[in-house]
């Protein structure tokens, strides 16, 4: 039977990171994306 998958949806383009789901935000937080943010 089919099932609906919604869990790889991604968020919206105007959505703030403080929306983000705890493990998309730790990925964030340990990528080189959040380095980039605080040095420059």
């Amino acid at each position: 039977m089919y099932k609906p998958n919604e869990e790889h949806r991604q968020i919206g383009m105007f959505e703030t990171i403080n929306e983000l789901p705890d493990k998309q935000l730790a990925r964030l937080e340990a990528s080189w994306a959040n380095t980039f943010y605080q040095e420059v």
